[in-house]
């Protein structure tokens, strides 16, 4: 049997229930004797696992215990013929790069230069700004429409996006501890993806994202005189798999 194969994303048949902390896939109207075979990868619940056995065309065990919520039935899965060496946890960072996909400059950008199976993993320099260490596993010159192309256009974008910042935040004053930051970002394809991050003036560390902070404003209350200094910025992507950008950073002042 081969080490890997070449869909991204197939259906697996009928449906499938696994409570929390189990290994053991049951199905309803399953073929896993068919669909299913030790080192192919299952998304469930949006997660990929990699299969360890398969006892029967409803029943199957993963290498690793089901981290999501219990699904008691009727939920379906798909299945990605990534290489099997892979561990689950590499796998969850292994996407199929069609053709189509290979020749886009928003993903040679990412260090992908050919079709196949690569591992696409952000990295943050000192500075926080993201980069991509990017692997080709095995090169296949394989077409959307035979791999299944699954959704990864977070990672590997399926046209060219570009991110166009109209407006950079600005600097705020403020004496009364609140303040709001504003950009304005335009993705060419699919929706703009936002995360505010703060670099603290006292404590003199790097940018950390600001919790919940995933719109175009970011609103502050109960900043003091300690703040005064602090630095934001917004962390800019997009949901069809633009790269990672960072704003100007800007700062608060508390002024009395």
């Amino acid at each position: 049997m081969a080490i890997f194969g070449n869909k991204d994303t197939a259906a697996v048949t009928g449906t499938i229930g696994i409570p929390n902390a189990s290994a053991t896939l049951t199905g309803v109207s399953t073929a896993f004797l068919t669909d299913l075979y030790y080192g192919v990868f299952v998304t469930i619940a949006s997660v990929k696992y990699k299969v360890l056995s398969v006892t029967s065309d409803t029943v199957a065990t993963l290498t690793s215990n089901y981290e999501g919520s219990t699904i008691a039935s009727g939920a379906t899965i798909t299945k990605q013929t990534a290489p099997k060496h892979l561990t689950y946890l590499e796998a969850r960072d292994v996407v199929f790069v069609s053709a189509e996909e290979a020749a886009l400059d928003t993903n040679k950008n990412k260090g992908i230069r050919n079709p196949g199976w690569w591992r696409v993993t952000e990295k943050k320099t000192s500075d926080g700004t993201s980069r991509y260490l990017t692997e080709c596993l095995a090169t296949m010159n394989i077409a959307t429409a035979t791999s299944g192309d699954g959704v990864d256009d977070t990672q590997v974008a399926d046209a060219e996006v570009t991110l166009t910042i109209s407006a950079q935040p600005t600097a705020q004053n403020t004496s009364s501890g609140a303040a709001t930051f504003s950009i304005t970002v335009t993705a060419s394809t699919g929706s703009v993806t936002y995360q505010w991050q703060r670099a603290p003036v006292a404590a003199n560390t790097k940018f950390v994202n600001v919790s919940a902070a995933t719109s175009a404003s970011l609103v502050l209350s109960g900043r003091t005189a300690a703040n005064t200094g602090d630095l934001y910025r917004c962390v800019l992507s997009s949901t069809s798999g633009a790269i990672k950008v960072n704003s100007t950073a800007v700062a608060l002042t508390f002024v009395s």
